[in-house]
């Protein structure tokens, strides 16, 4: 069995495309928690499209997170804290952009696998925009989010892999 901060390297090795998300499932359990500011959210399938959209549908291409630290918390040695930074190329310009300012992720990991995770909306304004962050825009995003899903699926479309 890996420890969690192997589970948690392998997990932002997704993140940063370096490793496929189709082996999410042996990371990440089915019915993870999401914690996303005040608000929860459950399951794989939800973490694999959000990582869909961030890495195909956001401001910046070729997007890679570049981790800084990943620590066991001392007083839990089931979490996992993650501080790092974005990078990429403009979607629009083609030209590299600077790294992000330092993010930070959260995980608890549970008999091999990550069973819930922290992060907030300001992680990933390098990438979608500042507007993610005001809370009036986040549920116009969860349901922009819901249809263009609608659409990949009527299409035949996978949010598994990234586009090409």
């Amino acid at each position: 069995m890996l420890s969690p901060i192997e589970v948690v390297s392998r997990i932002i090795e997704m993140l940063g495309g370096l490793r496929s998300r189709d082996q999410a499932p042996d990371y990440i359990h089915p019915l993870v928690t999401i914690h996303m500011d005040d608000n929860t959210h459950r399951g794989i399938e939800l973490w694999q499209k959000w990582v869909f959209l961030l890495r195909n549908r956001g401001w910046v291409r070729e997007l890679k997170f570049v981790p800084g630290e990943i620590l066991r918390e001392p007083g839990d040695p089931c979490i996992v804290n993650v501080v790092g930074q974005w990078t990429g190329t403009g979607s629009f310009t083609g030209a590299s952009r600077p790294p992000s300012r330092l993010i930070h992720f959260r995980y608890r990991w549970h008999a091999g696998q990550v069973v819930e995770l922290w992060t907030k909306k300001s992680n990933y304004d390098y990438i979608l925009g500042r507007w993610v962050s005001l809370e009036l825009c986040y549920p116009l995003l969860l349901m922009a989010i819901f249809i263009y899903f609608q659409w990949m699926s009527w299409k035949g479309k996978s949010y598994l892999f990234d586009r090409t």
